[in-house]
């Protein structure tokens, strides 16, 4: 609102930024394939991601607006909804805007490797690259589909997964489990938190001084 974009052409570019986000999972799971033997549910996500993000992609060029701006009058049926959702899309036509994007993804992704290896040592379990890939692949699967708020649930049943597959513990399992989604969760909920109050003082700060100057404009009034 404060930069006065559409909703719709938000939604587009965070659909370009979803795209972007399966795009660079993909390397992953083939870097973590070429490291160790995927299980087979591993194959069978990296089939599912590359399907998914390559459909992605193509629907993201097919749908993209025209680079200067003006293109083709727009049939009468087609609402603006569609047209402002389009023009999200724009960064398409920014070649380094998206190689910048990509590379942010893979370092996004090595972030979560870094994560997963620190808690698997945390908990006692010895670390190891391809076993932390493997629960980044897994529970990345588990968050593309969350039912649940914060996913919970199913991101602890996902990062088990691997471990088991590993013939780790039960106990251990989950409790890598339970510390790697507390470790996602506590910075975003805190972060979040706080940009909620410090929004909510402001939302409150401008309501006051409206009401104040209502008052003034009603107090004018009555002297007039």
């Amino acid at each position: 609102r404060r930069a006065r974009l559409s909703t719709a052409s938000v939604v587009g570019a965070a659909a370009v930024d979803y795209v972007l986000g399966t795009a660079t999972l993909v390397p992953l799971i083939v870097v973590t394939g070429v490291a160790t033997p995927l299980p087979d549910w591993a194959r069978h996500a990296l089939l599912v991601t590359s399907i998914g993000a390559t459909l992605g992609v193509a629907l993201v060029f097919l749908f993209r607006p025209d680079r200067g701006g003006e293109g083709e009058e727009e049939p009468a049926a087609e609402p603006g909804l569609v047209a402002r959702l389009r023009s999200g899309l724009a960064a398409v036509h920014e070649p380094l805007a998206l190689a910048r994007a990509f590379a942010w993804g893979l370092a996004g992704w090595g972030a979560e490797l870094v994560i997963a290896w620190f808690t698997l040592s945390a908990v006692g379990l010895e670390p190891t690259v391809p076993l932390a890939a493997l629960a980044v692949v897994a529970t990345a699967a588990a968050n593309a589909v969350a039912v649940s708020p914060g996913n919970a649930g199913p991101f602890e049943l996902a990062a088990m997964l691997p471990l088991a597959g590993a013939g780790v513990a039960a106990e251990p399992a989950l409790a890598f489990a339970l510390l790697l989604h507390v470790v996602h969760l506590a910075p975003s909920a805190a972060i979040g938190g706080w940009v909620l109050l410090r929004e909510a003082r402001t939302s409150s700060g401008g309501a006051g001084e409206a009401g104040g100057d209502a008052e003034a404009l009603r107090a004018g009034r009555e002297a007039r």
